[in-house]
């Protein structure tokens, strides 16, 4: 028959609770930025590249200590993602789409492939292009990875002597 004793130093072992508490934040905000600065970079990836006014508008956001936000900052966003219902849409910007990707330079035949480019999305809407859940799904296990590599180097400073 063996014994196990176990000796508790509480006044050592409060000393280090207060210290993982005034420590931890810090250490999990660092891997908490870690992880939004690489969706952020992965959504780049993924996100559709015809102008790059959309592509270049994603980034991190820090909210509060360990809460960070990633996402475009352009208004029309959430539409390419989720896709756009029948609408009339505006000329300009389906002209200046078609004169990039599709390189269209008479103007004659710019204006007639914009409007009937506008005629069409006033038919049947606009086709989602769902980058944001693609990037969730790559980005998923890396993002969690970062978390527990934060929780236990937070605890780590906090508990080593």
């Amino acid at each position: 028959m063996s014994i196990l004793n176990i000796v508790v130093d509480t006044a050592q072992l409060q000393a280090r609770i207060a210290r993982a508490v005034t420590s931890m934040p810090q250490t999990l905000d660092r891997f908490v930025q870690r992880s939004a600065n690489e969706f952020a970079r992965a959504e780049k990836k993924e996100a559709p590249k015809a102008l790059t006014s959309l592509t270049n508008s994603i980034a991190a956001k820090k909210n509060a200590v360990a809460d960070w936000s990633v996402g475009p900052t352009m208004r029309y966003a959430a539409a390419v993602n989720n896709g756009g219902r029948p609408h009339w849409a505006p000329l300009t910007p389906l002209m200046d789409w078609l004169r990039v990707t599709k390189r269209v330079t008479d103007k004659r035949q710019l204006r007639v492939r914009a409007k009937g480019l506008q005629r069409f999305i006033a038919a049947r809407g606009t086709k989602a292009n769902p980058f944001v859940q693609r990037t969730r799904t790559k980005m998923d296990d890396r993002v969690i990875a970062l978390l527990r590599e934060g929780v236990h180097t937070g605890f780590k400073q906090a508990f080593d002597a």
